[in-house]
């Protein structure tokens, strides 16, 4: 009975007859605890929100880096590939390679 009154909201206080006297048990505030039980609740939804945008968030962040990743490596393989189509360098018998740009004092 007392926890069909405390679900219902209700302040209770549970007492026990000794002879004329009575002795209060238990005082139980049926409201305080269903604001509890609410307040609890309402923090683990917004706890398992936070952590789907968290993880979301990370997912995101995952896939943008990944995708950065894929583009830097297919970037250098161009590189490479451009590198790689370009004719050789003449050089002098010297194994020097010519230089492309003189500048007034080497003249």
């Amino acid at each position: 009975m007392v926890r069909t009154f405390t679900a219902d909201g209700a302040y209770v206080i549970v007492e026990e007859q000794h002879g004329p006297t009575w002795r209060t048990v238990q005082e139980i505030n049926g409201a305080e605890q269903l604001r509890n039980a609410a307040r609890a609740e309402q923090e683990q939804a917004e706890a398992a929100a936070r952590e789907a945008r968290h993880r979301a968030d990370y997912d995101r962040q995952v896939r943008v880096h990944q995708a950065a990743t894929e583009a830097e490596a297919a970037a250098d393989r161009d590189r490479l590939a451009a590198l790689m189509r370009r004719p050789p360098i003449a050089r002098r018998s010297t194994g020097h390679a010519t230089a492309r740009h003189i500048t007034g004092s080497q003249r």
